[in-house]
């Protein structure tokens, strides 16, 4: 392991031992789903002020955003990023690539972003028309998890996926709660081993509207709106007075019957719309999400009946209305707020109000008006929320395929029962780890590391620590085959910078564009031998020096730190010893 490894994993465990008293505490706020689907929504930075005004405590993205997370930094929210769906692949494939995620969507922000999970896909196990991303979901959680582990994060960031209602066959009453038969032991049962290892979250897609819109004749609207219900339903001795917790339940007892009881659950999106078909209201979705707040963070907290008295986290769906969302217009019509950023109605994200207290909707701008366009029903429950989520068998619009056995040796668990943490993979593996024996897994991808200044293999001892620990994003990837796009310009103050090397260029394309900079006038003295410079005598470390002395020159007068993208600016010092590499 390198200095700069090292010294960044000293920071980050500084941070942890700090972090350590208020851990328990970001949970305990409702958070809100900020989707950006939208013509005008208002720029991240304008939206988290809106986050901020509500009171809401978390955020959850659909992805990684390097704008939005630099907007995100230094705000006192807490962060769920996500590993899109078609990154999984990529990431289940092997740990170097899992590694590199982490590296460009996590290291790259933390902790300034209070990033504290990360959930691995959008409801893969409804996505029909890509069943083999399920095999690969465990695998690419195990290997996201292994990096943030390498990096002293595995118990300050939790690592999950989002799961739908439709996961479950049965879920009514709770108690018949049961996952589907073509996911349950392949898939479900490892992820629920993985995630009590690592004392993560279940998270959960949990809609009660949508079993209401599709059951309005046989279930009571106040059942679904924590209203009063006169005859609470009955469950093997448990009571029953909400629509919610009976849905959380029926995912608890699914889970115990494949024998983890005890995982802990959250709500990943729930939700009820303004707009757009049956039962769909500004009125019905203030009460919802008014009482659920109120419910949710109630204290002490209320839990389920199959877990009393336990807390809940929770995020609402969804922050803005987003007007550009295909699909009918029930999808564009989930938000507290317009796009304008107003209300559609006022809500206490504290739930310190009460019913009575809140402003009457008739003071609510009413909605504007939209034309009503027919859309074929979509297949991915993760684009659409109208499929109706009551925990029945997939409808007959899915695929009734099922999905292929895997061959011998093509799903094995990857962790041993006895061990209290899931495996972690060596890193790196002294050669390509395949997870499985077929079929082949996808090439590995490099990338380049945010922040990877060329240290000497061994440093001198006496060597101060750099006092600036900012990890500063890298130049645009030139790998045109790379999934990560690069990070956008920070907007943090002006730091020292130093031109280096990507060391992941290989020596011969680096080798000739050190040659252009040294006759460009480059000092390239130092890198010859008996230089202050020519230790360690590798390519890499030759052309970081080079690279340097010749953008530090002509910078003022134009000079880019680039050389046919094989350079990076950086903002920690990587001189050692008597190698000083300079700075104007």
């Amino acid at each position: 392991m390198g200095f700069f490894e090292v010294y960044v994993m000293v920071c980050f465990c500084l941070v942890i031992l700090h972090g350590d008293a208020t851990a328990g505490k970001e949970w305990s706020s409702i958070g809100i789903n900020y989707g950006r689907i939208g013509k005008n929504l208002p720029s991240p930075a304008e939206s988290i002020l809106l986050m901020k005004s509500l009171k809401i405590g978390k955020v959850k993205l659909y992805d990684s955003d390097s704008e939005v997370l630099n907007a995100l930094a230094n705000t006192g929210l807490s962060v769920v990023i996500s590993v899109k769906n078609e990154e999984i692949p990529i990431v289940a494939s092997s740990v170097l690539n899992a590694d590199e995620w982490v590296k460009h969507n996590v290291l790259t922000h933390y902790p300034a972003t209070k990033i504290n999970t990360i959930t691995v896909g959008n409801e893969i196990l409804s996505d029909y028309n890509n069943q083999n991303r399920w095999l690969q979901l465990v695998p690419a959680m195990q290997n996201i998890y292994s990096s943030l582990v390498r990096w002293n994060l595995g118990k300050r960031i939790k690592v999950t996926t989002t799961v739908a209602m439709d996961a479950l066959m049965f879920s009514s009453p709770p108690s018949s709660g049961q996952f589907r038969d073509d996911i349950a032991e392949t898939v479900v049962k490892h992820m629920l081993k993985f995630l009590s290892n690592s004392k993560s979250f279940y998270f959960v897609n949990v809609y009660p509207y949508f079993a209401y819109s599709t059951n309005a004749d046989k279930i009571p609207l106040n059942y679904t709106l924590f209203g009063e219900v006169k005859t609470p339903v009955e469950d093997g001795g448990l009571e029953y007075t909400d629509m919610l917790s009976a849905q959380l339940d029926a995912n608890v007892a699914a889970m115990a019957k494949l024998g983890y009881p005890n995982v802990k659950i959250a709500i990943s999106e729930t939700g009820w719309p303004t707009a757009g078909d049956a039962g769909a209201s500004v009125d019905l979705a203030a009460t919802y999400n008014r009482r659920l707040v109120a419910r949710m963070l109630a204290n002490p907290p209320l839990g389920t009946p199959r877990r009393p008295r336990a807390f809940v986290p929770t995020y609402l769906f969804a922050l803005f209305n987003e007007d550009n969302k295909p699909g009918p217009v029930i999808e564009r019509n989930w938000g507290l707020l317009y796009p304008n950023g107003s209300e559609l109605y006022h809500i206490d994200m504290t739930g310190k109000l009460d019913d009575s207290e809140f402003k009457s909707l008739k003071s609510v701008r009413p909605f504007p008006a939209q034309p009503v366009v027919t859309f074929p029903r979509p297949i991915h429950s993760s684009i659409s929320r109208t499929f109706p989520r009551t925990g029945q068998s997939p409808p007959p619009y899915y695929s009734a395929a099922p999905i292929s056995q895997p061959s011998a040796g093509y799903y094995p668990p990857n962790v041993p029962s006895s061990s209290p943490i899931p495996s972690i993979l060596p890193y790196p593996p002294p050669s390509p780890m395949p997870l499985y024996s077929s079929p082949p897994p996808p090439p590995i991808v490099n990338f380049p590391p945010p922040c990877m200044p060329y240290p000497p293999s061994n440093p001198a001892p006496n060597i101060p620590p750099p006092t600036t620990p900012v990890i500063t994003p890298p130049s645009p990837p030139s790998n045109p085959i790379s999934p990560y796009p690069p990070n956008p310009p920070s907007t943090s103050p002006v730091y020292s910078l130093w031109c280096v090397a990507k060391p992941t260029v290989p020596n011969s394309v680096l080798q000739k564009a050190m040659d252009y900079a040294c006759g460009a006038g480059a000092d390239c003295q130092s890198v010859q031998p008996n230089g202050m410079c020519f230790m360690p005598n590798t390519v890499v470390a030759h052309a970081s020096y080079a690279f340097n002395s010749y953008w530090q020159k002509n910078k003022r007068i134009g000079g880019t730190c680039d050389f046919g993208a094989t350079a990076m600016l950086i903002t920690m010092d990587p001189s050692y010893g008597e190698c000083r590499f300079g700075l104007t």
